[in-house]
């Protein structure tokens, strides 16, 4: 049973895991991407394609994937990352025409170039002769922690898909990260179009490693193709602390460095239901969670180990304040986790 009990702990720690950094969740492609199947058969044609850049022009040197059921594509920073594919890849020539061999069943084409990128689904029996790119989407903006720029910090992009993760269709990952200057600016290229995820995340703290609390957060947003659309990190908001106290009786040989604060807006205002953040905690148990503006909120917290999955919810609110209060705490006092 324990065995179990931390095969199942280190599961739900590469779920949060995927969940701070923004870093880092599996999507599916849609049918409403482009190209729809056309009438599939028993016989299977070559896959020969020429690939246009979005003003029509050969797409020389272009990337190509192919994902069938069961496999995955990574895309990082407009790239296909080819240890993290297990499909077939190959790269379009001067002429921008690639080959790939025939398939048995359904699949997707993924295609990156400097200046696009495809998601075509193919049928067996009728596969695409010409894909035209689609111009990248671009993202820029500043993060600040407490009124003040933060240089040198990570900021990363995730593609968010229209449908869940299935068991035997093919995955597809768009993520891209990118560095705040010392001015706390930072440059996001080459990005997926449609709603996608910017931010801050989190890592919880490593056997035997002190940490201090530390706290961060994401946006979700729409991004055009060919459009850059600004996004402020952290432009305003107050920072609400609280302490996590467990029962001794309970979690004696359980870590407080093992827990995951999440909060995520609970009122129906755009900027509020568009905003989540994250947040570890000391050993003492204490937290702070930055810039947090006015509105109500939930908060799940996760303990990870060995033998104890803990959750709390706890429903908050950040009342309006004067801007000169701004750095004034929210305290939440102790919470004590239930188990489960």
């Amino acid at each position: 049973m324990a065995s179990r009990r931390h095969a199942t702990s280190r599961h739900q720690l590469a779920n949060c895991a995927a969940i701070l950094i923004v870093l880092a969740a599996a999507t599916v492609l849609s049918a409403d991407d482009q190209g729809k199947p056309r009438g599939a058969d028993r016989k299977a044609k070559n896959l020969e394609v020429t690939v246009l850049t979005p003003d029509g022009q050969p797409a020389a040197g272009a990337e190509g994937a192919r994902a069938v059921p069961a496999s995955q594509v990574f895309v990082r920073n407009g790239d296909i990352v080819k240890s993290l594919t297990n499909g077939e890849q190959h790269q379009t020539d001067a002429t921008g025409r690639f080959h790939f061999a025939p398939a048995v069943d359904n699949s997707w084409l993924v295609v990156t170039h400097s200046s696009g990128f495809a998601c075509v689904q193919c049928a067996p029996s009728d596969p695409p002769k010409v894909i035209t790119l689609t111009a990248w989407a671009r993202a820029e903006g500043t993060y600040r922690v407490a009124g003040k720029p933060r240089p040198s910090a990570s900021i990363n992009y995730q593609w968010v898909a229209p449908m869940p993760l299935g068991p035997n269709l093919p995955q597809v990952f768009f993520m891209s990260q990118a560095t705040t200057d010392a001015n706390g600016q930072f440059v996001l290229e080459r990005l997926r179009t449609g709603p996608g995820r910017i931010g801050h995340g989190v890592r919880l703290a490593q056997d035997k490693e002190t940490t201090e609390p530390a706290s961060g957060l994401t946006v979700t947003a729409e991004f055009p193709q060919g459009k850059t659309t600004r996004i402020d990190l952290g432009a305003s908001g107050r920072p609400v602390i609280g302490r996590l106290q467990f029962a001794p009786q309970k979690l004696r040989d359980v870590s407080l460095t093992k827990a995951l604060i999440q909060v995520r807006g609970d009122d129906a205002r755009p900027r509020i239901a568009n905003l989540e953040f994250s947040a570890t905690v000391n050993r003492d148990g204490n937290f702070c969670i930055d810039d947090v503006p006015p509105g109500s909120y939930v908060m799940i917290v996760l303990v990870i180990d060995v033998d104890a999955r803990i959750y709390v919810v706890h429903r908050f609110t950040v009342p309006t304040i004067n801007e000169k209060l701004l750095q004034r705490p929210v305290d939440l006092g102790v919470l004590t986790p239930n188990t489960r």
